[in-house]
Formats: structure tokens, sequence, C-alpha cells
């Protein structure tokens, strides 16, 4: 030992001698140096420093040494009068800050603290100095709980990634301790955690009347997902809606060129929203107009006609007018299988036009103002007012047959078999006259008041409107009122349609049941109702005030309202069209 301690020494002394020292005097028992400052002895020798040394010297150093120090001491003291330097030299195993590290022996002692507390370096002492190898990469280098493992990488210790405490929940307080691990603490009760949320026990809650829509609260009646909605409504801000282009009807989306209900139809009168598209209904079409509905046959416009047959369209329905040669009122009108026979109040005359094409085949004299006509199968009968009496002539060619007065101006005739049944203007006139040869038969004097008259076969009654209200029952046969219905006030005609009979009051008509005069119902026709007449399944009523209304016999339901062109004075069905007279003209209305 004493050897490393002693080398280390001499190594030192040169050093200072190489800067300008004095000659070095040995120790005591030590040999000088010769005159070329080198020890001439002979032994072990260390020929950097200049000196030589017997092993004998070697040993009584040791020997020194061990009596300064005690026995057994790990440190050895050596004083050395070197140009007044003196050394102490310790243990170089003792007083290190790694005393593992390894010494070169034949190196002086490294200083203290040669470790660098790099854990990613092997340290070691070579020659006196500390010399640091780096570890090989990837070699654990330490770690704790906050971090993954740490490991070394060009000599340096690089900590590990730090763990992920997060545990995804609002409600708790995420944090890491070196010692611990993870700490997720719960957040106290009512601490927000999101839009309308709140914890509860650890929990992120909605708000109530709120519930969850992915990461956000919403409220209970707001849809969240296309799913919450119906009817193909997609989930839009909350709120169900029908894509673009669409809009909801009835619970379902639909293309807005679709109609939803019969309000959204009214482009066209009269259609209805039918499997989501306006359409009229079943049996009508819409005009050429493109307007209305109408029933084939009826019109918007001139178009929708035949105007080859002179037809215009008016309010609806086809007409055709034909001007009367003498002009004036005509009352009345008759029609006897083929033609249609018009009275010329004015004129004294009747008129015969072909029902077909309103082709006028003759005018024909009668009495004087004729005002009503009657056909019995063969015969027209004209009823004249001012001259009062009735004329009877030929159907065929309007030849005269006869004329038969009675006792009163008349004003309506109805057919009953054989007889002919004739109204008058006076309060209780009612005559009956043969057809076969217009005798008199017999002359009632009955307070009537007439306005219109009918012959009912089921029952063989003989019915009479009165003007100022009221319905008659007669026998025809005893000429006996039978029996009287309070059926109207200002009662203007009377109809019978082959089951019940219908009494025109003023702004109304009323359905009778002819069994017992039950009024079956009462329907309003306008203001000023003139005249009716029967056709099919329909009723249609004529007012002063130009109005045609159609009602449905089955119900007295409106069917329909139309204007006329002028003011009718009577009306008639030939089987096949209506017709209205006026002043001058007949007008023909081609039903459909």
């Amino acid at each position: 030992m004493i050897r490393h301690i002693l080398a280390s020494l001499v190594v030192a002394s040169a050093a200072l001698c190489d800067a300008g020292c004095l000659s070095p005097v040995g120790p005591a028992g030590l040999p000088d140096a010769g005159p070329d400052g080198r020890d001439s002895a002979v032994g072990s020798s260390n020929t950097d420093v200049g000196w030589t040394w017997s092993d004998a010297a070697f040993d009584a150093l040791d020997a020194q040494a061990r009596d300064d120090s005690g026995a057994g001491d790990t440190e050895a003291h050596i004083s050395s009068d070197v140009g007044g330097f003196d050394a102490s030299v310790s243990n170089p195993d003792a007083g290190r800050a790694d005393s593992s590290l390894p010494v070169t022996d034949a190196g002086p002692p490294c200083p203290e603290g040669c470790g660098d507390l790099n854990p990613c370096t092997a340290d070691s002492c070579v020659r006196g100095d500390c010399e640091h190898q780096a570890r090989e990469d990837g070699a654990s280098c330490g770690t704790d709980l906050c971090h993954e493992p740490s490991s070394c990488r060009a000599g340096v210790c690089e900590t590990g990634p730090e763990l992920d405490c997060d545990d995804h929940n609002p409600c708790t307080q995420d944090s890491c301790d070196r010692a611990a691990g993870c700490r997720n603490e719960t957040l106290t009760d009512g601490t927000a955690c999101g839009s309308h949320k709140w914890c509860i026990q650890g929990r992120c809650e909605c708000f109530p009347g709120q519930r969850l829509c992915g990461e956000d609260c919403i409220p209970t009646a707001d849809c969240c997902l296309d799913s919450d909605c119906s009817g193909g409504q997609e989930c839009h801000a909350g709120r169900c809606r029908c894509p673009v282009g669409e809009r909801l009807c009835r619970g379902a989306c639909l293309a807005t060129t679709r109609c939803c209900v019969d309000a959204e139809c009214g482009r066209v009168a009269g259609q209805t929203c039918q499997a989501q598209t306006c359409a009229c209904p079943a049996g009508l079409l819409v005009c050429q107009a493109g307007t209305a509905c109408i029933v084939p046959g009826t019109c918007c416009i001139d178009a929708d006609c035949q105007p080859s047959l002179g037809q215009a369209c008016t309010s609806g329905l086809c007409m055709t007018s034909y001007q009367l040669p003498p002009g004036g009122s005509v009352p009345a009108l008759e029609f006897d299988g083929t033609y249609v026979w018009a009275a010329n109040f004015d004129a004294n005359t009747v008129t015969k036009l072909r029902s077909s094409d309103g082709v006028v085949v003759g005018a024909f004299e009668t009495g004087e103002r004729p005002s009503d006509l009657a056909f019995d199968g063969s015969h027209i009968w004209v009823l004249n007012f001012r001259s009062r009496d009735v004329s009877c002539l030929n159907a065929a060619d309007g030849s005269l047959v006869g004329t038969f007065s009675i006792t009163s101006s008349p004003a309506q005739a109805a057919i009953q078999d054989e007889f002919l049944w004739v109204t008058t203007w006076s309060i209780g006139g009612l005559t009956k006259l043969r057809l076969s040869d217009g005798a008199l038969i017999a002359t009632l004097d009955q307070p009537l008041d007439p306005s219109g008259i009918v012959y009912e076969a089921s029952t063989s009654s003989l019915w009479i409107a009165k003007a100022t209200g009221g319905l008659v029952k007669m026998d025809p046969v005893s000429g006996t009122v039978l029996a009287e219905y309070p059926v109207g006030v200002r009662n203007s005609d009377l109809a019978f349609d082959g089951t019940h009979l219908w009494v025109v009051d003023y702004s109304r008509v009323a359905k009778v049941r002819p069994s017992d005069g039950g009024i079956l119902g009462t329907f309003s026709v306008g203001s000023d109702a003139q005249c009716i007449a029967v056709v099919g399944s329909s009723i249609w009523v004529a007012s002063r005030d130009r109005k045609l209304i159609e009602l449905r016999a089955s119900d007295g339901s409106l069917v329909g309202t139309h204007v006329l062109n002028s003011e009718p004075l009577d009306l008639l069905y030939d089987g096949s069209n209506l017709w209205f007279s006026s002043w001058g003209r007949v007008t023909k209305i081609w039903l459909p």
C-alpha cells in the first residue's frame, strides 16, 4: 500500500520540480541523489521522476507509516521535506462518494465525488480521472406511480410518459401522486358539469325537465335524433321538421307541390284534395278556363259548349236563346214530345219550336192574352186570360179545333184523365172541361185563391196551392175538398215528382208527402221564386232575380246556383233539356 502512496507523492513532487524546485533531499535513511539529480542506488526505480528506490527503502517507509499511525489504520501519513512541500495522502478507498469505483493501481487517486449521480452512466476512475460511460439505450433508469418506466437514451434518463389519470367523469377531480398514483376525487353534489348538467353522487346528470342528448342536455320535449320524429321529419336544433321542399300534413311530410286539405285547392272551384292531389269530384272535370270543376256538358267559357249549335256559356250552363217573332212576354211553355210550344201573351199566338235545335215551325192564333198551356196527348189547350176562354189546337199542325168559354179569366191548367181542370183568377174559380169536346162539366165556387194545380194519380187527387198560403187536396170526381194543409204563406207554383209534391213559397220550397200532407223539408231558394220544374232526380226553381237553383230531390240539398241572362217566367223540361221563357224569347239550357 505504501508503494501506492509514495508513487503518487513522487509524481506530484516531480511536477513541482519541473516547475523550478530545488533538488530533492531524500528522507532519513534514503540515498542522496547523484550529481545528475537522480539516485544511483540499484533497485526498483521510477524513471518519470528521476528517483530510484530500493526495496529496502520501501519497506522502511512502510514500517515508519505503521509506527506513526498504528497498526491496522486505514490511513498512512508521510512527511518529507521536499523543498518545503508537505504531502498528506489518504487511502484512495476511504472517503470517496462511490468507493466501488474501479481504480487503476498505477495511477494517482481520483478526486472525491467521481459518481455523477446519473443513472444512465457507468462511473469509473482511470489513472486519476473520472470516466462516465453512457449505458445502453433503453436501459431502465427508474420510475414512479405517475409515469411510465423511464429509460436511457444517449446517456440521458428520459422520463416515461405521464399516466392518464382522466377517468372521463366530469364529476371527479383528477390528479396524480408519485407515491400513491392516480386520484379521482368525487366533486360536491350540485357542481356544474356541462350545459344544463350537475353532479349527483359522482354522476353528471341533466337538470329536471331535461334529458341527455349526446353530451348535452335538452328539454325533454325536444328531439335529439331523427328517430325521435315521425312522419318523415328530421330533427333540427331540437325541433322535428320536414326536409327542404316538404311540409307537414296531418302528421306526415309531403312535397310542397302536393295538397293537404281541400282549402288548398281553391284555384279551381269545386276541387278537393284527393290522395294529396287537387282533383274534381268523381264525374266532374276541369273546365276549359281551368277555373272550376264542371259536370260534362256544363261550362266555364263558351269553348266548353258547342258554338256550332249556337250555345254560349252562361253561369256554368251551355244555353241557346231563340228570339220569338212577335216579341212581348212568354208566360207559359209546354212540350208535346217533339216540339216546344210557347204562349205569346202580347201577340195572341202560340209558337211551335223543334226542341232539338229550336227551329220555329210555326206561330198560331189563339184567344186574347194566352197565359198557360196544357197537352193532352194530341191537342194543345191554351188558356186565354183576357178573352176568358180556352182554345184547343191540333198539336200536329196547330190548327184550331175549338174555343170554349169559361166564367172567369183562366190562370193555370191540369190534365186529369179525360178532363181539363182550369183555375181562375177569381177567389173561388175552378172549372172542369171534357177533353173530347170541350164541354163544361162543372164550375166550382171554392175560396181557393189558386197559384198552382197538379193531378196526382197515386191517390187520384187534385192538389191546389193557394197564393195566400196552404195546400188543398180535392176529389176530382165530386169536386169536394178532402183536406187542407198549412204549407207556405206566399205560394206561387206547384209540381209533382212522381212521389212528392213541391210547393214554391217565395224564398223557399217545401217538400210534401201526398198521403198526409206532411212537410218533409223546407229548403231555401233565394228570393221571389217564380216557377218550378222536375228534372229527373233534381228540382229546379227559377226566381225573378234571375237565379236558377238546382236541388237534389232526395234530400233537398243544394246542387248549384246559376245566374240567367233574363228574368224567367216559366220552366219546362222536355225529357232531355231545360227551357225557360222570358220576354220575347225562349232559352234552351243544355243539360249534361
